[in-house]
């Protein structure tokens, strides 16, 4: 029964939580009670509506402005998460072809940028690199040139897997081994033979001296007489790796037979990934793939404890035949390459994944290169048939399963090879179609994907500018809706988080922290920005109300605002009546400073919002003396009668009149919403069509 402030024939209906999270693939009038239509710069972690964790912008310190302007307006063309043996974590860019190192310290929310690609620069100009870490070594591609490997400190570009030239040694003068080439071990007292070419016109017994740069020179004798004699060098030093120097005390020049060993490394390539001990990398002409040498095996050197072996190609017996492993050319290039996760094994590595835009491949090779020529079933099998990857970048695990970007929306491995034994074989992104609509195809495979704080965070509608291209928002699935020890709700979409225009993201441990770290271009200044998000805990008002941030970069209020379902007054669609909507109130807690309501609402299927009420709630900080105070809440803040803002055009009637009503709510700062109440009153519904309250255009 309505209460004496409320006409007769008033009805009521409510909002409360939103467990169920954001579903723009079902009509508002199917939605469940729990489910918003659509959601925007919020969380819905708890069941309750709250702004989205804040972000804060990080300092870019540069050592000359010469970096600084190639950084932030060069192009921007891949990146990565670097984690060195010993001392701090940083990120790796690669921006017009400069690899650039970042050194970010969340305490003081500067970051240090430093060139470090040396004498090895890749490509400026194709738009994509790939960047991973393997051991402690970073592989840098462009799919022109060779690869870089970036140590930590300096980088080396890859011997290829054609040797060059065997060197001439210059008579009285210093040389350089050239690259690709090193001494490999040579036992005492096996010798190497080095044959003198020309006229020698030294005498039997002459010295022969090699410096080895810091090291002790080595010496050699000559034991046969003028002309054309050799020499010989009991080697005493074990993988000697470039520059040597090399002076010959009398004659004329020599060449080195024997102990000068070339090494055969990555050859040009693309993506790649480092898993079971060894590197995968696909090649430039996005068909094939190739593994590298195990780590620790014998083309590595002693110094760095033979773990650079990885940067090495000399196993290269993969099956009967020899050979690398490749994909069947009707399905499209490899677009991404990683290894599922598998507990209860001794890497907690599965085996290697080969996404392309239509498949998914397997390839189980052991680690064991040796057992892989005796191997009678296959290595490389198809696991899924249908959508793939289209991004190397938006394809990461999560748990045991793996998510992906595909040109049907967001998928699950398990689920998608699950539901291949059925009809219906769907994305995990009906909910969030309204977006996905508005992505351009071909720019997917710059998408990029991070699993956070318990959320998936995979972003949406690229856009491609001269500086590369950028996400206009995040796509987020929350995980951890709401956990108790004996129960878990399930995941859901906390919707889009726009406004970012994200070039990358990276996951990394940062002294023992997991940060997430945002690559981001500024469309106002035209440069790049580097910025974190912050968890969710970051932003705890509550429990820690001191130290919480609110807001990004803990000044800038977030917009955040939501579309309801259908609100219908509890009634049967089948038996609908005809209302005018009369009042309402909406409720929220954990409010803090200024915060800026707007409502509005929408008849029926109309398709514009309505303004009904804008205001604005002040919560109070602290006390003036410094002391603080808890977050607010507003039990009641009344809506009142909409405003007459006309009528409906396409029906004639007034706005405020119809069976089912939308509304949108948007807050600007930091509450939770926890609900809402909405009066309409039931009126006769005209036996007549109204006139037209507008002319005909």
């Amino acid at each position: 029964m309505p209460s004496a402030n409320f006409p007769p024939n008033t009805v009521f209906d409510s909002l409360f939580s939103y467990e169920g999270g954001m579903n723009s693939g079902v009509n508002p009038l199917l939605l469940r009670k729990n489910e918003m239509s659509y959601a925007s710069g919020l969380t819905v972690r708890g069941t309750f509506p709250n702004p989205r964790p804040p972000r804060m912008r990080y300092q870019l310190q540069f050592a000359s402005q010469q970096i600084a302007t190639a950084f932030t307006t060069g192009l921007f063309q891949g990146y990565c998460y670097y984690k060195p043996d010993v001392g701090t974590e940083t990120l790796l860019v690669s921006i017009s072809g400069r690899l650039y190192q970042i050194v970010p310290n969340p305490a003081t929310l500067i970051a240090t940028v430093a060139d470090v690609t040396g004498a090895n620069p890749q490509s400026a100009t194709v738009t994509q690199a790939w960047l991973w870490q393997a051991e402690n070594f970073v592989f840098w591609n462009d799919g022109v040139n060779l690869p870089v490997f970036f140590n930590g400190t300096t980088t080396k570009r890859s011997n290829g897997q054609v040797p060059p030239p065997a060197p001439i040694f210059t008579t009285n003068a210093d040389f350089t081994i050239p690259a690709g080439y090193s001494y490999l071990s040579v036992p005492p007292p096996a010798p190497i033979a080095v044959v003198l070419t020309g006229n020698f016109t030294g005498a039997n017994g002459d010295t022969i001296g090699i410096n080895l740069g810091s090291t002790l020179p080595l010496t050699g004798t000559v034991v046969a007489g003028a002309g054309t004699p050799n020499i010989t060098i009991n080697l005493n030093i074990v993988n000697v790796t470039p520059p040597i120097a090399l002076v010959v005390a009398k004659g004329s020049s020599l060449q080195d037979t024997q102990g000068l060993t070339f090494v055969p490394q990555f050859p040009v390539g693309r993506m790649g990934v480092y898993g079971r001990g060894r590197v995968w990398m696909a090649l430039a002409n996005g068909k094939d793939f190739i593994a590298g040498d195990i780590v620790k095996g014998p083309s590595g050197t002693k110094a760095l404890n033979y773990r650079d072996s990885v940067l090495n190609v000399t196993e290269n017996n993969y099956l009967v035949g020899g050979g690398t492993f490749t994909v069947p050319g009707a399905i499209g290039d490899i677009r991404a390459m990683l290894f599922v996760a598998q507990p209860d094994t001794s890497l907690g590595q599965g085996p290697l994944l080969i996404f392309t835009p239509t498949h998914v491949f397997s390839c189980n090779a052991p680690v064991d290169r040796l057992t892989w020529q005796s191997l009678t079933n296959p290595i490389l099998t198809e696991t899924y048939i249908a959508n793939g990857a289209l991004g190397t970048n938006s394809t990461f695990n999560i748990n045991s399963d793996t998510w992906f970007r595909s040109a049907d929306g967001i998928r699950s491995l398990q689920q998608s090879r699950r539901d291949f034994q059925e009809w219906i074989n769907t994305p995990i992104s009906r909910e969030v179609t309204r977006v996905l609509s508005q992505d351009d195809q071909n720019l997917l495979a710059f998408g990029t994907g991070v699993f956070f704080d318990n959320r998936a965070l995979m972003t949406a509608i690229p856009v491609s500018t001269p500086n590369g291209v950028y996400n206009r928002t995040l796509i987020v699935v929350n995980t951890d809706l709401i956990t108790k020890i004996g129960e878990k709700g399930q995941p859901c979409y906390d919707g889009v988080w726009p406004g970012m225009n994200i070039l990358g993201m990276v996951v990394g441990d940062f002294s023992l922290v997991q940060r997430c770290f945002q690559f981001v271009f500024n469309t106002v200044l035209n440069v790049f920005e580097l910025w974190e998000q912050l968890p969710s805990f970051s932003a705890d008002v509550i429990n820690n109300p001191k130290t919480a941030i609110v807001g990004d970069n803990n000044t800038d209020a977030i917009e955040w605002w939501f579309e309801t379902g259908a609100i219908t007054f509890k009634e049967d669609l089948e038996h609908r009546t005809f209302k005018r909507l009369y009042n309402g109130e909406i409720y929220v807690d954990n409010l803090v400073g200024k915060v800026r309501f707007q409502v509005f609402y929408q008849p029926d299927q109309y398709p514009c919002w309505i303004p009904w009420l804008a205001w604005e709630e002040c919560a109070t900080q602290n006390k003036g003396d410094g002391s603080n105070i808890k977050p607010q809440f507003r039990p009641r803040m009344g809506l009142g009668a909409p405003p007459n803002m006309g009528c409906d055009p396409s029906t004639s009637r007034p706005f405020t009149d119809g069976y089912t009503y939308q509304m949108k709510i948007v807050i600007n700062g930091q509450c939770e919403f926890i609900g809402a109440r909405i009066a309409a009153v039931i009126i006769p519904e005209p036996t007549f069509a109204p006139p037209a309250c507008k002319p005909i255009c």
